[in-house]
């Protein structure tokens, strides 16, 4: 079995932490200047709502794994994962991507292909070329040994 994991860099978790405080501030420094308890209550309630939801996508999705067994290519980010048929591949190799292009970091869909990626990859990532001309992109520790590891499966 190979397998391989992912998860944000340093810098990505404290860049992620940073844009958190300022939307704190931003929801929380108006809350308190109100006299009015309603529209506090209001700011601190989304304010909470937003936290819990950026704390799950930050636990949920931290990492990448990637693994080759029983004949599969298996990519996971957090509880979704795409499995592919070790067959059904015809090519794998080493590709530069930039996030802006892709619309920032996560799961995302482009034309005939579909990028997984964690912030800190440094914008290399493994391309596997499937049998029905769509791509399958994600980031990697070390994008030749992933590629190095299917061909020998393959």
């Amino acid at each position: 079995m190979f397998k391989q994991v992912i998860s944000w860099s340093a810098a990505s978790l404290m860049a992620f932490g940073a844009v958190y405080l300022v939307t704190s501030a931003a929801m929380l420094v108006p809350a308190f200047l109100s006299g009015t308890r309603g529209v506090r209550t209001a700011l601190v309630s989304v304010w909470f709502l937003v936290t819990v939801l950026l704390v799950g996508v930050a636990v949920v999705f931290r990492t990448l794994t990637i693994t080759i067994e029983h004949g599969s290519l298996n990519v996971a980010f957090g509880p979704l994962h795409e499995r592919l048929p070790l067959p059904a591949i015809t090519d794998c190799r080493v590709v530069s991507y930039d996030w802006r292009e892709w619309g920032g970091w996560g799961i995302r869909y482009g034309r005939g292909a579909t990028l997984y990626n964690v912030a800190g990859d440094h914008g290399l990532a493994v391309q596997i070329s499937r049998d029905d001309g769509t791509r399958l992109l994600f980031s990697s520790p070390d994008p030749q040994a992933t590629c190095g590891a299917l061909q020998v499966r393959r």
